[in-house]
């Protein structure tokens, strides 16, 4: 290696070893920046979690001190505090709270007995709240902190801290409760300097979310128990307290240090978080800062080091500067004599020729060019080496010949150089050979840029066809709105040519002020902008009626980055929404075709119901006179075939107010076993009859009390167990209740028997409606297949499910899965009168007036009531019903509901009114009717009425009526008054 190179290395070594010692400090000092940074923020987010846990500990424990004092004066007055005294004593007790606390008690039934607030009024009824449910359930004797929920009156966001109440026998009496607003905490968490995007989350022991802030869309995931993963792993690390960095999450896209503390006393987790990039914006201005100056140093250190390696090679190059020039020069340099002789060439020179110096030396010039152009050169040398200085700085083009036979084009500059006494000739012969392949390349660029040019004209012409062909209106506009092109369609929409509009204002030629906002905010905004089905009206054309318009507004920036113009497409929807509009049309006709159905069922069960009242009424009556054992027979085939038909008719009344979502179920406590008793004796008769054997059973973990809707489950079991004792002629039918241990609050309820089963075939289409098994089983054993339709939707309206199990021949199981959660056993209430007093009711004469139009529904009831001691006055109408009130006294009214002149509730109506003008003891009133619908019995309430019978009237179960109005009428206590089988329109069936 040359003393050169080895000087020239040297300066390079000590250069690079510089810059990578100063970029080593510069990395070390980033890197301590960055702990510290760090550091900085976990320990922020600690201590921001750590002061706000002990803020809100310290409300929870100041609540807590309150509630616990509440609790000391219930315990202290035995857990029998009355509601004043409640009342009186809240309001001595002075109360100082960090932030304004709503408190209230509730009883063991969740009655509200003192409270301060809507939220807990006087006039609640909590036991549905889901805290109060929970205290309920928790035997533990500590605070509970409720979810965040919008109260239902005011619409805040709370949180409620609830305790127990506790009899003096240990026993769950009550709870007494604090509502703590989320605005408040919302309030306080907002003063907490976290940045542009920092949270804060409150989260119970079950980690849901109590509250965050800034708060979710629409409260979203709040209760939600969902947590980052690397929440918990920093859980699993360390329970209490700690930090982690979350990742981007789905609510915002944000990664941020967080900071967490547990509060083991009142179990709650706060969690503070930091935006990460806004923590660490300091740290990487130093970063790009240090990282500027390192550049900047290392160029730096690189120029010193160019100019001194130049200033170095400038003393080598004043002894060899046209040697080094010379054999390093790009372009290939020949020395000749005057004679043409060539003395000397460097390598660009050889590398040119494809010859050694050697082989050249010693030829004349014109030897280096291709034979053809040898002498026309040599003559040339010739006469310029005559004229030696008319060579200087002189150039042509010419060609060489390489020594492997190829020409290559050359660029040939010469000059004249004296030396020691003697006159050199150079001659500089640049190859030009990428220069012509670059000439020929332009040309032919050329010839593709004029091709292209055409190609964009074609285009541009495609694209003019488009627009003012397309079906979209399609206008541009500058940002003040101005309009700058406007295709045929959009000109045609308006009734204008598109030259109609250039330079013209949109606003000035429709004007509407809400659109104009709207252009204005994408103007502002930089945001487009879309709407759906916008109506305009013409203002010139209102014979055109009104249109639709899907439109869209998109702005386009210009090289500043503001909007500079507009792009507002349309599209005619009117179409569309006139076929919307007549599905809305369509859809409004079919439920007027449905309210027509049901008001066709309505006239259906009354004048079906109206003349089977008499039918199965005279019959009763004939049964009770002496016949001969044949006509007895008959009586009864008549009886039992009016029965079916009005089970029929029950039915499809069933049926059409579940299929019209009309049938409501109603949850209240009852016993399981009392509901399997009264479904076995209603069996029991036909059952016997069979020889069938007919029982139930009863698992010991099913609840003795349940919620559940007593008459709808009833009605399910009597449609099974009657199908399984229709279907079976030997054996036995079994009612079973088992409670499911994988499905909290759930039971399973069994139908088995041994009867003649169902094929596999038709499992599928069981539940349908209309539909059985086999079409000979409708001649052997009737029905009409609705049944068990009825069964799955009423199964279904519960919440649960309905299967089967059956094979030909060795009967069926049908298996219910019904959402029956356990219960608290009803308050008691006032027994019935006594047997005595019933007996003397009963003997006592009734005064009863019967309103009634239908002259043989009028003979059956006097019918049934000519061997009784009490007294019947008959009226035709509602009218003659009000003047027989007025004029004469009655312990009974039996009002029918359809009647001319004047209907059964206004009759009811006006009597109400006359009682209460002239302060006459109410009379009891009986509503009776075919109406037998859904709404019909809530229908006679309002009108007055304290009883609801639906036809048909069956002689013992009317007399029951008689028998309990005159316990009513001898004690004058009207809440002693139970509702009497067959008082409501569906146990009133027969």
């Amino acid at each position: 290696m040359d003393k050169d190179k080895k000087r020239t290395l040297l300066l390079w070594t000590g250069v690079l070893v510089l810059n990578l010692l100063v970029a080593g400090l510069a990395s070390v000092n980033l890197r301590a920046s960055w702990l510290s940074y760090n550091s900085s923020a976990e320990i922020a987010t600690q201590n921001l979690a750590l002061s706000l846990e002990r803020e809100i500990a310290g409300l929870f424990v100041s609540v807590d001190m309150t509630l616990t004092s509440m609790l000391d004066e219930f315990s202290a007055n035995a857990g029998k505090m009355p509601t004043s005294q409640w009342n009186a004593s809240m309001r001595r007790r002075p109360i100082a709270l960090p932030v304004p606390v709503d408190l209230g008690a509730a009883d063991v039934q969740g009655r509200v007995i003192w409270g301060q607030v809507a939220d807990l009024g006087e006039t609640e009824d909590l036991s549905s709240q889901e805290w109060f449910a929970a205290q309920q359930e928790d035997k533990a004797d500590r605070l509970q902190i409720s979810l965040s929920t919008p109260s239902p009156k005011t619409g805040r966001r709370l949180i409620v801290l609830t305790r127990h109440l506790w009899d003096e026998q240990g026993n769950f009496a009550g709870v007494v409760a604090a509502t703590v607003s989320m605005s408040k905490l919302e309030e306080r968490f907002s003063n907490v300097e976290l940045g542009t995007n920092g949270s804060i989350a409150l989260r119970d022991r079950q980690l849901r979310l109590l509250l965050r802030y800034p708060p979710l869309p629409d409260g979203g995931k709040i209760g939600s128990a969902q947590i980052s993963d690397d929440f918990t792993q920093a859980l699993a690390t360390n329970r209490n307290q700690g930090t982690y960095r979350a990742q981007a999450t789905s609510i915002d896209g944000i990664r941020r240090i967080h900071g967490y503390r547990y509060n083991p006393d009142y179990a709650f987790f706060i969690n503070v978080g930091i935006v990460e990039a806004e923590h660490f914006a300091p740290w990487h201005a130093d970063f790009i800062y240090i990282i500027i100056i390192l550049i900047i140093f290392i160029l730096i250190t690189v120029l010193l080091a160019i100019w001194l390696q130049r200033s170095l090679r400038q003393a080598q190059e004043n002894t060899e500067r046209y040697h080094v020039l010379f054999e390093t020069a790009p372009d290939a340099i020949f020395l000749a004599g005057l004679d043409g002789i060539l003395q000397h060439a460097n390598n660009a020179a050889c590398r040119l020729l494809g010859r050694g110096l050697e082989e050249i030396r010693g030829l004349h010039q014109s030897r280096l060019h291709p034979p053809g152009i040898e002498q026309e050169v040599r003559a040339v040398f010739c006469e310029h080496a005559n004229q030696a200085m008319g060579l200087a700085g002189r150039g042509h083009e010419s060609a060489v010949q390489h020594a492997d036979g190829r020409v290559i084009p050359v660029e040939i500059l010469g000059s004249v150089h004296h030396w020691g006494g003697r006159t050199v000739l150079q001659g500089v012969f640049r190859d030009i050979s990428d220069r012509k392949q670059a000439e020929e390349k332009i040309c032919r660029a050329k010839d593709v840029a004029e091709a292209t040019v055409d190609e964009l004209l074609r285009a541009n012409a495609f694209l003019e066809q488009m627009f003012n062909t397309t079906h979209l209106a399609v206008v541009f506009l500058d940002r003040e709105f101005h309009f700058i092109r406007v295709n045929r369609a959009y000109a045609q929409a308006c009734g204008l040519e598109p030259d109609d509009f250039l330079g013209k204002n949109h606003f000035d030629i429709f004007p509407h002020a809400e659109n104009e906002a709207i252009f204005r905010q994408v103007v502002e905004t930089g945001e487009p902008f879309t709407i759906l089905a916008k109506p305009f009206a013409y203002p010139d054309h209102p014979e055109w009626g009104t249109t639709y318009w899907d439109w869209s507004l998109y702005p386009i920036r210009g090289a500043q980055g503001a909007v500079a113009w507009l792009i507002f497409m349309l599209r005619d929807v009117t179409e569309d929404k006139r076929a919307q509009l007549a599905l809305v049309e369509a859809k409004e006709q079919a439920e007027a075709a449905n309210r027509a159905k049901s008001q066709f069922l309505a006239a259906m069960s009354h004048e079906i119901r109206t003349p089977m009242n008499v039918v199965i009424g005279m019959g009763d009556v004939l049964l009770e006179t002496d016949l001969s054992e044949a006509q007895r027979g008959c009586l009864r085939k008549q009886q039992e075939a009016g029965n079916n038909l009005l089970d029929l008719i029950n039915q499809i009344l069933d049926f059409s107010k579940i299929e019209a979502a009309k049938m409501q179920i109603v949850a209240e406590p009852l016993r399981i076993e009392e509901i399997l008793q009264e479904v076995v004796a209603l069996l029991r008769v036909v059952a016997t009859g069979k020889g069938l054997a007919l029982h139930y059973r009863i698992g010991e973990s099913v609840p003795r009390w349940v919620m559940g809707d007593r008459l709808r489950l009833k009605q399910l079991l009597i449609n099974l167990a009657g199908n399984s004792v229709k279907f079976t002629e030997q054996g036995a039918v079994s009612l079973e209740v088992e409670r499911l241990t994988d499905a909290p609050g759930r039971l399973l309820l069994m139908v088995r028997d041994t009867g003649i089963g169902i094929d596999s075939n038709c499992l599928s289409t069981i539940f349908n409606v209309f539909t059985q098994a086999d079409s000979s089983v409708t001649r052997r054993y009737g029905g009409t297949g609705l049944g068990l339709a009825i069964s799955r939707s009423l199964v279904e309206l519960m919440g649960g499910t309905i299967e089967v199990e059956s094979r030909v021949g060795a009967g069926s199981c049908f298996r219910l899965v019904l959402p029956l959660q356990a219960a608290q056993p009803p308050e008691p209430v006032d027994k019935a009168p006594a047997d005595g007093e019933t007996v003397r009711a009963a003997a006592m004469a009734q005064r009863i007036l019967l309103v009634e139009d239908a002259e043989d529904n009028q003979i059956l009831i006097r019918t049934f009531l000519q061997s009784t001691p009490h007294r019947l006055t008959i009226a035709n109408n509602g009218e003659e019903a009000c003047q027989q009130v007025r004029e004469s006294e009655f312990d009974l009214v039996l009002m029918d509901v359809q009647m001319p002149i004047m209907d059964g509730y206004t009759a009811t109506r006006l009597i109400r009114d006359w009682e209460r003008r002239t302060a006459r003891r109410p009379m009891v009133i009986v509503a009776l009717t075919a109406h037998a619908i859904e709404g019909e019995e809530e229908r006679s309430r309002e009108a007055g009425c304290d009883l609801y019978y639906s036809k048909p009237i069956r002689k013992q179960r009317l007399l029951g009526v008689i028998e309990r109005i005159g316990a009513r009428v001898m004690t004058d206590e009207r809440s002693a008054l139970g509702t009497p089988d067959g008082a409501n329109p569906t146990s009133g069936r027969d």
